[in-house]
């Protein structure tokens, strides 16, 4: 019996730093699309990159396929890139964060990927902004919550907000497997220029164990979709010690 704890050791060690959770995505019973984030921590950097593309059903509703990567230290984001490619919307996002403000650049290209228009500028803020890549994080660093919390982050040139709060712990399967999770209300009060746009309130089942999050229910303007974990590879700790800095970042 003590091999198997060994054994989780080892992985550990060999995953130190590194988590991946991919999630596979669904409207009513359908499977629409697949989506995976990757989580690299080394000291006090961190990076967050993920993806979503839609596959065979979805695409013949509408081809997507979103990818980004945010860049930050002591969990504060340094620089984040998305690149955005919805059907005949394609467009690449490019922020640097300082202490006063953001300083960002915005491409938009036609359907031939030539570029058509550049928009550049700096978004001055008294106050540090994230970008939705870490904003999610610190979601689920902060939970459970006690009272509503609510970030700022700044996206598609302006500032914008997400509220939410714990509403329950909560216990459920996923392919088999029982998770023990706090489920969470987010409310995305976002304006986005994309084809997706987020609106009503979104559910979040986090999982106690790692702090990722293992069924989500969203919302857009298209339409209403469920996404579940599918797969979880690396050091399940890693967020779990993202927590503890997060912890006693905010002095508590």
């Amino acid at each position: 019996m003590k091999i198997i704890p060994i054994a989780l050791f080892f992985i550990s060690i060999s995953f130190g730093g590194y988590l991946e959770a991919c999630y596979r995505i669904y409207i009513i019973f359908v499977p629409v699309a697949e989506s995976c984030v990757k989580f690299k921590n080394k000291k006090n950097e961190l990076t967050i990159s993920s993806w979503v593309k839609t596959i065979v059903l979805g695409k013949l509703f509408r081809n997507v396929h979103n990818w980004g990567t945010a860049e930050l230290i002591d969990l504060k984001p340094v620089y984040f890139e998305l690149f955005q490619r919805e059907g005949g919307f394609e467009r690449d996002h490019h922020y640097h964060f300082r202490k006063n403000g953001v300083e960002y650049s915005i491409i938009k290209f036609k359907g031939d990927e030539e570029r058509e228009e550049i928009t550049q500028g700096f978004f001055k803020s008294s106050v540090f902004l994230y970008d939705p890549f870490s904003a999610s994080l610190i979601v689920y660093l902060s939970t459970p919550t006690i009272n509503e919390e609510y970030i700022q982050i700044f996206y598609d040139e302006k500032l914008q907000n997400i509220r939410y709060r714990t509403l329950r712990d909560e216990s459920i399967e996923i392919e088999g497997v029982r998770y023990s999770t706090w489920k969470v209300v987010l409310i995305p009060e976002i304006d986005t220029k994309g084809t997706l746009k987020p609106i009503g309130n979104w559910y979040i089942w986090v999982d106690k164990l790692t702090l990722i999050p293992v069924k989500l229910e969203v919302k857009f303007n298209i339409g209403s979709a469920k996404a579940y974990i599918s797969s979880l590879r690396g050091d399940p700790k890693v967020l779990r010690r993202l927590k503890k800095r997060y912890m006693k970042l905010k002095g508590l």
